[in-house]
């Protein structure tokens, strides 16, 4: 009967650890879609830059080829023009990239966190299926006493 002070209620003593992992990993989350939310915005604005482009090099083409005379100094200016928006389309694409890059480590990391907590979450309930086998144990050994004791006594009156 030692033991009766047992408690009834299982208690986890990497509760708090398991509390943080799940804080982590949802820190994580955050992050990714923070993370796919810039690359998004990336993708969009390279898309933009490069169908602006396209937009310049067909506006020459149609030029060039409707045989119109076309004065050099606004020839020199457009090939100027072309050549900063291949430096701008460029940049969006080194963007982007790098976007790209960002949301693979931010989904590694969550991978990781997400096996952390699962790692923690699987020891909690092996510890619980742990616990609930002692406490089985415990109560059938009070049965078995509390059994023991009444027979012991109804044998004691018969004999007596």
């Amino acid at each position: 009967m030692s033991q009766s002070g047992k408690k009834k209620r299982f208690h986890y003593r990497l509760e708090s650890v398991l509390t943080a992992r799940e804080t982590k990993k949802k820190h994580q989350q955050a992050a990714l879609s923070n993370a796919q939310r810039i690359q998004a915005e990336a993708q969009r604005k390279e898309t933009e830059a490069k169908a602006y482009q396209a937009e310049k090099y067909a506006e020459l083409r149609t030029e060039l080829d409707a045989g119109a005379t076309i004065n050099f100094s606004s020839l020199i200016l457009r090939k100027a023009h072309l050549e900063r928006l291949e430096k701008i389309v460029n940049e969006h694409v080194e963007k982007r990239k790098n976007a790209d890059t960002v949301v693979l480590s931010e989904q590694e990391k969550l991978v990781a966190c997400t096996q952390a907590e699962k790692i923690i979450q699987k020891d909690k309930d092996n510890r619980r299926k742990l616990w609930k086998r002692a406490v089985q144990r415990e109560e059938m050994k009070t049965i078995d006493e509390i059994a023991s004791g009444q027979f012991l006594r109804k044998k004691i009156d018969r004999e007596s």
